[in-house]
């Protein structure tokens, strides 16, 4: 399965700032499963089904499709009773997306605030307006109740109204287009959220919107298995987040009690309705065929089992036939009118091994990744800056004691006042440098973005350097171990242009402060 040039994008000089190189694919997981063949409990197809899913980036496409769809389930149910607990209810009249909001979402993801995918808001039978954070997760053991606990909205909104208004502009927005009587008690609900008057408002725990499939059934069985007896949990995915042995065995505890109840919802979806349009599904096909399934008849989970593995062959098929220093190849869309036919390599790769299973073509695959491994770790190394952030940091730190010197001996000045914010800078060592913080006193605060930021462009330069040398020798007629060996010979040369970069930047960068 060599690499190819057939369907990629014609050389360029890599002045594109979005040209990215993608990193080498990740060591398969082992032992190979026939993921087709295990059934919707199974830990170990689940487990190898996700891991080998990275290859082609299925958790990503497969989180937003779920994302996607699920409001629109969710609204065919409105007015829509929810359990509370305890046996008290609400009535959720209005839904509004929080994440997925294009004036919401992307702000609050740039400004690191934790943010619900959804925002459930009903009345209870008091007739207080309830207002719930719900996240729709495709795998139920991935939650984590703290995502959607009533502290983290109410912190979401309150840095929201002071930081950002133009998030809770972006919410009103959404208000204007729901039925009056979503309107009625969400537009209040929201407009009292942000001036942070709660005493109306009920707050209630979070909810997790899961599709309806066996394994997010068996987990949710287990759970409240565990909450009843006190059985061990056992085994779960090692995707999920970190579990002590304490909370996988032994004595349930109140503070155990209180993480093993997760609120969840399933809903129902076909299997087709929502993995058929992602990229990856004719492969997913060809897995099932292996191993005897019918994705059609199939519980939910063997079917997504079997598309992330699929999704998994592709990106690796697209990974194998890319040239090195070139883009990577499209998922989900062609390219100068040609797109690679990835089930038709697979087929043919098929034919000629034979495997009884999926879990054999996998590692016919996973042979072809390990031989090219080694060249993907090269180019990973010549695109690999030359020097660190720390390094970097440093250097910036020299260029502002340096400016300071100047500017103290200049009439008018005096030392670092003349440069704002520099005293802060020249305090910046090289070990903290690399923890993203820096220490005045007993203080620790951390170091400006603007560093950070700066860094990216000085490890883009030493990027487009590299990559217009590698294409410039490719199109002399070297081939891809000849332009590494080329490479690596440059390697000090390329060191002192990206010094000599860092030295630009740094000096602009003090300047500018």
């Amino acid at each position: 399965m060599p690499p190819t040039t057939a369907g990629t994008e014609p050389p360029s000089t890599g002045d594109d700032p979005d040209f990215r190189i993608p990193a080498p694919l990740p060591e398969p997981p082992r032992p190979f499963v026939a993921v087709g063949q295990h059934g919707p409990s199974s830990v170990d197809a689940e487990d190898f089904s996700r891991k080998l899913g990275n290859w082609g980036n299925a958790s990503r496409y497969i989180g937003e499709q779920w994302e996607a769809l699920a409001p629109g389930l969710l609204w065919r149910r409105l007015p829509w009773r929810v359990p509370l607990g305890g046996g008290h209810a609400m009535t959720v009249r209005a839904i509004v997306a929080v994440d997925a909001d294009p004036g919401a979402g992307p702000v609050l993801q740039r400004a690191g605030i934790s943010a619900p995918d959804l925002l459930l808001i009903g009345e209870v039978p008091s007739g207080r307006i309830a207002l719930r954070a719900a996240d729709c997760k495709v795998s139920l053991d991935t939650a984590d109740r703290e995502q959607t606990a009533p502290a983290r909205l109410q912190a979401m909104f309150t840095r929201t109204a002071v930081e950002h208004p133009s998030v809770g502009a972006a919410l009103l927005r959404q208000l204007e287009v729901l039925p009056d009587d979503g309107r009625r008690l969400a537009v209040p609900a929201i407009a009292a959220a942000l001036a942070g008057d709660w005493r109306d408002l009920l707050l209630t725990e979070g909810l997790f919107v899961a599709p309806e499939s066996g394994f997010n059934r068996w987990f949710v069985e287990r759970l409240d298995e565990r909450r009843r007896t006190g059985v061990p949990l056992g085994r779960l995915p090692s995707s999920g987040p970190r579990r002590s042995q304490q909370d996988l065995r032994g004595p349930v505890d109140a503070a155990q009690l209180a993480r093993l109840q997760l609120p969840t919802h399933l809903e129902a979806i076909d299997v087709a309705d929502f993995l058929a349009s992602l990229p990856g599904w004719d492969e997913a096909g060809l897995v099932a065929q292996l191993d005897g399934a019918e994705l059609a008849a199939v519980d939910l989970s063997v079917a997504e089992r079997c598309w992330r593995v699929g999704a998994g062959l592709r990106g690796a098929v697209l990974a194998l036939r890319r040239p090195l220093f070139h883009r990577p190849l499209p998922f989900d869309g062609p390219r100068d009118g040609a797109l690679l036919d990835t089930r038709a390599v697979l087929d043919q790769l098929r034919r000629r091994r034979q495997p009884r299973d999926s879990a054999e073509l996998v590692a016919a695959v996973a042979q072809f990744v390990a031989g090219r491994r080694p060249l993907w770790d090269r180019e990973a190394a010549a695109l690999r800056a030359p020097l660190s952030f720390p390094a970097w940091s440093a250097r910036l730190g020299e260029a502002i004691r340096a400016l300071i010197a100047e500017r103290s001996e200049t009439p008018g000045t005096s030392g670092a006042a003349a440069v704002p914010g520099a005293a802060g800078w020249a305090e910046v060592t090289l070990a903290e440098a690399g923890t993203g913080e820096r220490r005045s006193g007993k203080a620790v605060e951390r170091v400006s973005p603007s560093a950070r930021v700066t860094y990216r462009d000085l490890t883009r330069r030493h990027t487009q350097r590299v990559t217009s040398i590698a294409r410039s020798l490719e199109g002399d007629g070297l081939d891809e171990a000849a332009i590494l060996a080329a490479l690596e010979a440059r390697a000090e040369e390329l060191r002192a242009a990206a010094i000599e970069d860092a030295g630009v930047l740094a000096a602009a960068m003090a300047q500018a402060r």
